[in-house]
């Protein structure tokens, strides 16, 4: 889940019996038009409905937040202090940020490591406490529990890696390279590994000029945007800054060029900070719900890079509709990826003491149960036919005397299975005799008219007495009570308190209850 100031995307990610991931379903909610006091409400809803439609985890969840919100510190320090990294960051946090230990959560990585000078470059990634603790606080309002919280940049950055890369196809061959250096410390290894060290060599240019070459991840929302700075294969850096006001109209051709003038001069004046005067840019990779393809042409006319939508991912998409909305929700599904492999830049924001556990991977256990139950099979095939037969005689005589011992305790549950079943058919009853939450909203959704929307949504029962109570807005607040009076439903409608006009939103905002009808 990807959350900004004016919207939040939610993404529904499973994986296949290939193990690779799919996007199944996804949910945005625009917020730019909602009052501040609803804002958490309209939230909540929609994620817990977003949940519940999808049958998904409430234990599972990777949120997303926006870089004004993180500060990005890049740090030179000695190689000996990699070896208790977390603890020295903790104790010198006051002398490299404005906070102390106690005032922020902090994540760190490693970005280059220089054997020469013996010193280790380190990217410190922190957010203040009062943040993390909000959401924390605020999902379990509906018991939702988050797995991790990052910035938009690190999300990205996986979900370009593991495009990059091409993980599933493809070999690694560093991986191959590294395994085999210590034979090359003997004459023979050598001999032996030289056409290994062809087949290596093969695209070295390539890597090399990646190496040497600097990306930036361009995610633009509507009025601001955030940055991240890939160096080689790592992420380096990331800043956010806010989209100045345009006072011409949205979408045309001015419009535009102002705002990718904007964004290319904070590349630029990124890029000068970092100290990268010789270091070239060679790709821009764009996203975000504020960019479309007259920004990206723009951009590869103005500046000659080579700037690409990240619109195509490595994830399979069976989503309706979303394969035109994947540069609007890259980030999202960045975030969700480490809910299903390894990703390879892990930043949590969250400390291990306050994330939910872990479940057991029962489809793993079950794989491996199946594995070695296989393989003692294939084994035991290989005995003689008459000492199978006795190992398996004496194996079923002792279930059965195990059986023996275990039949009273099965009459015992079929008892109480009998008393739970006539205890089931008495809070049926019971249930029968009330009218349905989900059909009194799916009255509402009917009658009320589009025009009309409601924000808020209560059922009472007081001495007997059914009531809901309905709040939101409408262009005539009068109009909603002739139409739920005429519903079966619902009868002395009334209102709770005076109809407020919006300036906002130029509608009526009402607060009003009504009775179940006894009919």
């Amino acid at each position: 889940m990807a959350a900004s100031g004016n919207q939040v995307v939610m993404v529904l990610l499973r994986k296949g019996l290939r193990g690779d991931p799919s996007l199944e379903n996804y949910r945005l909610v625009l917020l730019k038009e909602v009052s501040p006091e609803d804002r958490e409400e309209i939230l909540l809803s929609n994620i817990e409905g977003f949940i519940d439609e999808n049958r998904g985890d409430r234990d599972n969840l990777f949120l997303g937040i926006p870089g004004n919100k993180v500060i990005f510190k890049k740090l030179s320090l000695p190689s000996p202090t990699e070896e208790n990294l977390k603890e020295v960051l903790g104790f010198e946090m006051d002398r490299h940020t404005p906070f102390t230990l106690e005032d922020v959560y902090f994540d760190f990585k490693i970005v280059k490591r220089d054997e020469a000078r013996k010193i280790i470059h380190v990217l410190l990634m922190l957010v203040k406490k009062e943040v993390v603790e909000y959401y924390l606080k605020l999902l379990q309002r509906i018991n939702v529990k988050l797995r991790g919280i990052e910035v938009f940049s690190t999300a990205l950055y996986n979900i370009t890696t593991e495009k990059a890369h091409g993980r599933k196809n493809g070999l690694d061959k560093s991986w191959i390279g590294k395994s085999t250096d210590w034979l090359k410390t003997y004459g023979w290894g050598k001999k032996l590994l030289a056409p290994w060290d062809r087949f290596l060599s093969r695209g070295k240019s390539e890597e090399a000029f990646m190496k040497e070459s600097t990306r930036f991840l361009v995610n633009i929302d509507d009025d601001s945007c955030e940055l991240g700075v890939i160096r080689g294969d790592a992420l380096v850096y990331s800043r956010y800054f806010n989209l100045s006001k345009r006072s011409g109209e949205a979408g045309t051709d001015e419009e535009v060029k102002e705002k990718v003038d904007e964004i290319l001069s904070e590349i630029e004046t990124t890029r000068l900070s970092l100290a990268d005067d010789n270091s070239e840019i060679s790709q821009l990779i764009v996203s975000g719900n504020g960019v479309d393809q007259g920004i990206i042409d723009y951009l590869r006319e103005k500046e000659n890079v080579d700037a690409q939508l990240l619109d195509n991912l490595h994830v399979k998409i069976n989503a309706s509709e979303a394969r035109e909305k994947v540069s609007h929700l890259s980030a999202a599904i960045g975030l969700a990826l480490k809910g299903l492999k390894s990703v390879a830049l892990d930043v949590n924001f969250i400390p291990r003491e306050l994330r939910p556990k872990k479940k057991i991977n029962w489809s793993l256990i079950c794989g491996v149960t199946v594995m070695v139950l296989f393989l003692l099979g294939v084994s035991s095939y290989t005995i003689s036919f008459f000492v199978k037969e006795r190992i398996y005689f004496t194996e079923l005589s002792e279930r059965v005397n195990g059986l023996k011992g275990g039949v009273r305790e099965i009459e015992q549950m079929q008892e109480e299975i009998v008393k739970i079943e006539g205890k089931m058919e008495s809070l049926e009853k019971i249930k029968a005799d009330d009218i349905s939450k989900l059909e009194i909203l799916k009255e509402l959704t009917q009658i009320i008219p589009d025009e009309m929307w409601s924000t808020r949504f209560s059922y009472n029962e007081r001495k007997g007495k059914k009531e809901i109570e309905l709040s939101g807005y409408a262009d005539t607040a009068s109009e909603i009570i002739p139409i739920l009076e005429e519903s079966e439903l619902f009868e002395d409608v009334k209102f709770k308190s005076s109809i407020v006009k919006d300036r906002r939103t130029n509608k009526e905002k009402f607060n009003l209850t009504a009775t179940m009808s006894s009919k």
